[in-house]
């Protein structure tokens, strides 16, 4: 990526809406030249690609999240009020950059694959969280009944995390499928209808030559 005029950079963050609304795979390079006003060749100069555009916008937006989430980190009180204050900043990171935000959490599974945005990700909001978390049973401020979990590398175990939590909740919605299936014969033995017909795979016809 070639490096950026004041006036494209002051330019590109309305491309954020259309991120929001649209998504990754819904935004066209035309919906944000329309945005932002900037070319479409100017644009291609500068970024290969939609995905490069908006690795830009977060990767700014993370690095100036994790200045001044390092800095309360490295206050000298007590690891409580730090931890207190770096919810805040999350907060009203979330409030100023709604719309950029929004983009972060719907794509986080793609973006956690590009290298340098696991790394961002990692440094904004893991390793001072886990840094404060420490302190705090160090300094008796906080008590933990659970040790927390967070992945111990950045890249990799990122994304790994990530598998593991997308697993979980595939097995949360598999179970609520078989408990709202037995709610649903219960209700009906007690109302006096029939339990809902199940539909049962279709059985393939013999094929020809073999005994059935």
């Amino acid at each position: 990526m070639r490096e950026l005029t004041d006036n494209i950079a002051d330019a590109l963050p309305k491309a954020a809406a259309v991120f929001a609304e649209r998504g990754l795979d819904g935004t066209r390079m035309d919906d944000i030249v329309e945005a932002t006003g900037v070319p479409r060749p100017t644009l291609y100069y500068h970024f290969s690609s939609k995905e490069e555009i908006l690795a830009w916008l977060l990767q700014r937006l993370l690095r100036d999240l994790s200045i001044e989430i390092g800095g309360i980190v490295d206050r000298d009180e007590p690891a409580r009020d730090r931890l207190r204050s770096i919810i805040a900043a999350y907060l009203q990171l979330f409030a100023d950059h709604t719309q950029l935000c929004t983009v972060l959490l719907t794509e986080l599974g793609r973006i956690t694959r590009i290298p340098a945005l696991a790394d961002a990700i990692w440094a904004a909001f893991h390793e001072p969280l886990g840094k404060v978390l420490d302190a705090g049973e160090r300094d008796g401020s906080m008590r933990a009944r659970r040790r927390h979990s967070f992945p111990t590398r950045r890249s990799s175990d990122l994304a790994a995390w990530q598998g593991s939590r997308r697993r979980r909740t595939r097995r949360f919605h598999a179970s609520q499928r078989s408990r709202d299936d037995g709610l649903s014969d219960f209700r009906c033995r007690h109302d006096g209808r029939p339990p809902p017909r199940r539909r049962r795979p279709a059985r393939r016809p013999p094929r020809p030559g073999f005994p059935t």
